[in-house]
């Protein structure tokens, strides 16, 4: 699958969350009930197709979340809270 593919199938799974958390939180009528499996599959299928942009791209992924969040720790405990 090409990288433009990939994109797509992630801007697909972001709709599904969106349907899901509708059902959910009851904005969106269903004959269906949704469930925490439910999201966790539709959450599970979005992080598939961010790894597999990042893979494409040559990006180890792990690191730059891990980088990422040490970063931002860092930041905040910079940050004055008044």
């Amino acid at each position: 699958m090409t990288e433009q593919g990939l994109f797509i199938k992630l801007v697909e799974e972001m709709g599904e969350i969106a349907e899901v958390l509708n059902i959910k939180t009851g904005r969106k009528a269903s004959q269906i009930d949704s469930s925490k499996e439910d999201l966790a599959a539709e959450l599970a299928d979005m992080v598939h197709y961010i790894v597999a942009i990042a893979a494409i791209n040559e990006i180890d992924f792990t690191q730059t979340i891990l980088d990422k969040d040490k970063k931002a720790s860092v930041n905040m405990g910079t940050r004055q809270i008044y």
